[in-house]
């Protein structure tokens, strides 16, 4: 199992091709600076979210494994053994 830290998208305008217009990220929490200006940008973007959270999705990143050929998924996030 690997474990991808998470770099979430900040646009600063409506774009209908994200993948190419957006330049600004949220790094993940842990690589923040412990410094009053890195605990002030984590309050900053936690107050912005209803649930007052740092990041709007996958707080925790996202998984990698290697799946055998007969093990079956039901969704992105869950798979079968065979």
């Amino acid at each position: 199992l690997f474990l991808y830290e998470n770099y979430e998208a900040v646009p600063d305008r409506h774009t209908l091709d994200p993948f190419h217009d957006v330049i600004r990220f949220k790094v993940p929490q842990g690589r923040v600076p412990r410094t009053p200006l890195g605990h002030g940008g984590l309050d900053f973007w936690s107050q912005r979210c209803q649930a007052g959270t740092y990041f709007l999705y996958y707080d925790n990143g996202k998984s990698a494994v290697r799946l055998r050929s007969r093990t079956s998924t039901s969704s992105s996030s869950s798979s079968s053994p065979p």
